[in-house]
């Protein structure tokens, strides 16, 4: 048996027997380095989902736009896309959000990693409707309160920008914590548009500004496009960099298990 899981990651002292995860030796390392080997494994298979699904994504995209002989099969391209694409992204965050065992110590009961994971339920919840309900008398319900789900999933991809960029600046992964940052500002710039959208909406209902009312509205929606099409072609180098940066983590933190378990059978044998 590998014995380097039961050595402290700061001082060395033997935590065989131990069952905290804190070293009660000097109160801050703990057993098998300072980051988790599971942890970083599962960061690195939520960044290959989240890859994944992008990808996936894309070539959906392109085979509407060609009008490829699957678009126009009686199979529904879009629909099944949409979900391949949602469950992909689900697993993905499932994965990206899984707890740091250095922070389960730390972690409030209102978190923005447990928070993210109740959007992400939510949004597969309120998807799974939407789907079941194509054909049926909540359709004009859930046409009604789109803008409202739209707003909300741009303000749910701020905060899980917010929590990347977080978790790049723990991991010391400043390229990844820069894009970050321009992507919190990308997808920000959206959801100021959205909220633009929103009230000038209302304005249009209330018959204001009637002589130019379509004229606005028609700027406002084209710029609102050209900021989701930013959005989404920002997340194409965003994926790359959460890849590579976490395979880096993974394989570094790999390797330095490897390097202890080989140290310790060495001073045992």
């Amino acid at each position: 048996m590998p014995l380097a899981i039961y050595v402290c990651s700061d001082c060395g002292y033997d935590l065989r027997g131990q069952t905290d995860l804190r070293c009660p030796e000097c109160g801050q390392g703990r057993a098998g380095g300072g980051t988790s080997l599971q942890w970083a494994r599962a960061l690195y298979r939520g960044a290959v989902l989240q890859a994944g699904a992008l990808g996936c994504a894309l070539l959906f995209a392109m085979a509407e736009i060609v009008k490829t002989p699957l678009s126009h099969s009686k199979v529904n391209l879009y629909s099944i896309g949409k979900l391949l694409v949602s469950a992909l992204l689900f697993s993905a965050i499932f994965l990206l959000t899984a707890q740091d065992p250095q922070e389960s110590f730390t972690e409030k009961a209102v978190s923005l990693r447990r928070i993210l994971r109740l959007i992400m339920i939510i949004a597969v919840v309120v998807g799974a409707v939407q789907f079941a309900s194509v054909h049926s008398k909540l359709s004009p319900v859930l046409s009604a309160v789109q803008p409202f789900l739209e707003f909300a999933g741009v303000f749910a991809v701020i905060m899980f920008t917010v929590y990347m960029k977080h978790l790049a600046m723990r991991l010391r992964e400043r390229r990844l914590a820069l894009f970050t940052g321009v992507m919190i500002l990308v997808t920000g710039l959206s959801l100021v548009l959205y909220m633009i959208w929103g009230a000038w909406s209302l304005v249009v209902r209330s018959g204001v500004f009637s002589s130019v009312a379509a004229t606005v509205s028609d700027l406002i929606t084209r710029t609102l496009g050209a900021a989701t099409a930013l959005q989404g072609l920002a997340f194409i180098p965003f994926a790359l960099f959460c890849l590579l940066a976490f395979r880096r983590v993974y394989l570094s933190v790999r390797n330095v298990r490897e390097s202890r378990v080989r140290v310790v059978d060495s001073t045992t044998g």
